[in-house]
């Protein structure tokens, strides 16, 4: 018999580490982005997403099995939602607290082409355009507020990238997938090794324009 989990969230939020993390529990089968236009689902989608997750995805395995399920994937494949109702899963909606550093990754990734948690940037550094990061930091709290909306029938648990990098959230996540209590651990290594200030060459710029805002915070937050 399985339980059924999906880690939901927006790219750059951490997904990949919360998903090894998972894996690294003796009762708990944890899969990367199989529903995806580059997973097995997207390369064998003439079958039900159902039909392949209760006996494709899995293949013997019981227990407590879940995949990633990133935001712009949940709108490729819409069905999905209909699957996670039918076959009771639970959602662990993942998001990253500060969006200054969500933007950082994301554009280091662009730049070096390191899109998995296996490697660093390399002393990578970027200029922000202030327009440009402004529209990010409303749209990325909109995206945040969809995917809040979107999963709110399912049974749910909401973390932060930032709580998983602390460990303060690896017993509630265990508590709601009703697993038994395991030290949580992870090969990934964090892409980013160099501070806020030394990877923005404009960093002194950016903080001053976001000077006395809601968004003010990510500047100064503890790295």
């Amino acid at each position: 018999m399985r339980k059924y989990f999906s880690i939901v969230s927006m790219g750059r939020s951490g997904s990949t580490l919360l998903e090894r993390l998972l894996a690294s529990h003796p009762d708990i089968t944890s899969l990367g982005e199989v529903i995806s236009p580059y997973g097995k689902y997207g390369k064998n989608s003439s079958i039900p997403i159902r039909q392949f997750i209760e006996h494709e995805m899995f293949g013997e395995r019981t227990g407590i099995c879940g995949f990633k399920m990133p935001f712009d994937w949940m709108l490729t494949y819409p069905d999905v939602f209909g699957a996670f109702f039918d076959l009771k899963f639970k959602i662990i909606y993942l998001k990253r607290a500060n969006k200054l550093d969500q933007f950082i990754s994301m554009k280091l990734a662009q730049k070096t082409g390191v899109w998995e948690s296996n490697a660093n940037y390399k002393g990578a550094r970027i200029v922000i355009k202030i327009e440009e990061i402004g529209k990010f930091f409303i749209s990325a709290n909109y995206a945040d507020e969809v995917l809040r909306q979107m999963t709110s029938r399912f049974p749910k648990v909401e973390v932060t990238y930032e709580g998983l990098i602390a460990g303060d959230s690896h017993q509630d996540i265990l508590n709601f997938l009703n697993a038994s209590g395991h030290p949580l651990t992870t090969n990934t290594v964090r892409s980013r090794t160099m501070s806020r200030r030394d990877v923005i060459e404009n960093f002194d710029d950016v903080a001053e324009a976001f000077s006395g805002t809601p968004h003010a915070w990510f500047f100064t937050a503890p790295e």
